[in-house]
Order: C-alpha cells, then sequence, then structure tokens
C-alpha cells in the first residue's frame, strides 16, 4: 500500500481530562512522566515498543501492560474503563494499530488505521470535538413587492439584497460525522456597502427536522427561531464588512426555543424557512440601502470520522 503522509499525527490524546495517552523515548518507570491514574504511554525503546499504565501516585508509578501481576495484567485491563465510556481493550487496541501503522516521527502511514465503529466515539481536540460548518448557501425568493434582488455588492462581486418581509429556503443534510447529542448553532454571514448604518437586523427563522429511519420519520412541526442583532452603527459594521451573528439551534434540554439534540442525527435533514423581519437604516451606498446576506449556516461538532454503515444503523 502506498504512503500515506501525515495520515495520523498526534502527540497526545485525552480522555474527559483524566486519562492520558501518549508516546516518548525516555522511558517514564525511570524518568517519571507526571499523568493521571490509569494513562497510557506507548514507550519506544529503539525499534521495540513497551505499553505502559499509569498505576499510582509517582510520575514513576508506570507498569508494563504485558506484566502479569497482582496488580496489573492485560486481561484485567481488558475488563477496566477509564471512564465509564472507554475500555482499555479499545484504547490499547488503538495504541497496537498505532505502532504498526505509524514510524516514530509519525510522518508516514504505511496501512489503513482501523478505529472501533461506536456511536459519538472519534477524534478529540484537546478535550473536545471539533467544530465544523453545514454551509447554507442563499436561495431567495425573488417574486414579490418585498422579495430579494441581486445587486453589486462591490465592484466586482454580486449578492441578494434582502429588504423588510424577503424570505427565503434552506435545506440542510446532517453528515455523518455529526457528533451526536451536541448543541448546534445557526448563523448568518452578512454585511452592507452603505457609508452609515444605524439600528437593527432581525431574521425569523422557522426551522423543521426529520431524522433518516425505517419506517421513515415525518418532519417535526416548525419552531421560529429569533436572530436579532441590534445596537448597529458603522463602526462594529464596516461598509463591505463581513459580519457573523449567531443563536442556538439545539440544545439538550430544547429550552429556550430550540431543537432537541437528540433529533438531529446522521442522514436527517433540517430545514429552514426565513424571513427578514427588520431592517436597519443604510445610507451611502452607490448601489442599495439595504442589508446583503450571503449565507446561513449552521456550526455542529465533529467526530472527524464518518460511520461505518451508509444506511441505519449507522454504527452495528
Amino acid at each position: 500500500m502506498a504512503n500515506i503522509d501525515r495520515g495520523f499525527n498526534v502527540d497526545i490524546l485525552s480522555l474527559s481530562d483524566r486519562t492520558l495517552i501518549t508516546s516518548g523515548i525516555a522511558d517514564p518507570r525511570i524518568a517519571g512522566y507526571e499523568a493521571p491514574d490509569g494513562s497510557l504511554f506507548a514507550y519506544k525503546n529503539g525499534t521495540n515498543s513497551i505499553l505502559l499504565i499509569k498505576k499510582g501516585t509517582l510520575n514513576t508509578d508506570w507498569v508494563a501492560v504485558e506484566q502479569s501481576s497482582t496488580t496489573t495484567s492485560h486481561t484485567a485491563l481488558a475488563d477496566r474503563e477509564l471512564d465509564n465510556q472507554h475500555p482499555i481493550s479499545a484504547i490499547t487496541g488503538l495504541l497496537a494499530a498505532l505502532d504498526a501503522k505509524v514510524d516514530v516521527n509519525g510522518d508516514v502511514m504505511t496501512g489503513s488505521l482501523g478505529l472501533p465503529s461506536t456511536k459519538g466515539e472519534g477524534l478529540l481536540i484537546e478535550s473536545g470535538y471539533s467544530w465544523v460548518d453545514l454551509i447554507g448557501p442563499i436561495s431567495p425568493r425573488t417574486l414579490g413587492t418585498s422579495s430579494a434582488m441581486l445587486y453589486p455588492f462591490n465592484e466586482q462581486t454580486t449578492g441578494w439584497a434582502h429588504r423588510a418581509g424577503s424570505e427565503g429556503d434552506l435545506t440542510y443534510h446532517v453528515p455523518h460525522d455529526y457528533a451526536p447529542n451536541t448543541d448546534t448553532f445557526i448563523h448568518v454571514h452578512w454585511g452592507h456597502n452603505g457609508t452609515d448604518i444605524q439600528g437593527t437586523l432581525k431574521l425569523k427563522l422557522y426551522v423543521s427536522i426529520a431524522k433518516r429511519t425505517y419506517p421513515a420519520t415525518p418532519f417535526s412541526a416548525p419552531i421560529m427561531i429569533p436572530l436579532e442583532i441590534t445596537g448597529l452603527n458603522i463602526t462594529n459594521s464596516p461598509r463591505w464588512a463581513h459580519r457573523v451573528d449567531e443563536v442556538a439551534l439545539s440544545t439538550v434540554s430544547g429550552t429556550g426555543g430550540t431543537l432537541l439534540n437528540s433529533l438531529i442525527e446522521t442522514d436527517g435533514l433540517i430545514q429552514v424557512h426565513y424571513e427578514v423581519d427588520t431592517i436597519p437604516s443604510i445610507s451611502g451606498s452607490t448601489e442599495v440601502n439595504l442589508p446583503y446576506i450571503q449565507t446561513i449556516d449552521i456550526h455542529m461538532q465533529s467526530t472527524s470520522i464518518g460511520t461505518k454503515n451508509k444506511d441505519p444503523d449507522f454504527w452495528s
């Protein structure tokens, strides 16, 4: 198999801020290495590797996983849990896979890396999931006296200028790397080309969602989420500037006019109908004194890996 440059390059993995997974060329049993109890250390001794586990309060209290004793054995470790979610067997398997596939410097991957197919498990940045965007290109309705209009934004580009009463629709497809039951946020990218701006921009976002299940799941009844941006002026919103303003889309409890996180799942669809309720007072534009809405996107958290299956159940 061809080498993959920079296939996997991580110095330290952390689980729930209580367990550390790392590697090094200095033996922590002699040199010491401070880490929480239960942490793992892949000690590279020349061409050999020894997997050690932290068993005690001293920074030298490291024991080889392969070592059989009354306190530590490979069988006992296979049944132990780091934080009630991550079995040692899965972590040791991952480290063994990394050791077999990645060279000492972590620069070259010599084969595929196998990861467990467990819902919600993935790669973390420090102790949390990474953030990604679901992009929502504007699709405004163009009929009626209050419809959005396509106007030059600056000398080279055009955009959709929105009046009070302008509206449009967007559909988002939930990707296979969505971290289940995590909060999401919806945000608007917008700007203007006037020399002065005062007042408030307010959007009404009507949101409905459907999971991908068998049998098919109906879309939920739409809820209205207001996105209101007050106190606008030319200092905080300069001419031709790129503003981003957001509001919570989903939460664990679903309170405060948000969706329940549990409604959002891989391969689901999120439908949004937006209405521009209020626009700020803009003056000095050589084109049109209106706000331009470029995209309405969703921030969501990612496991950074896909799912085992393309259809439900995605992980079994």
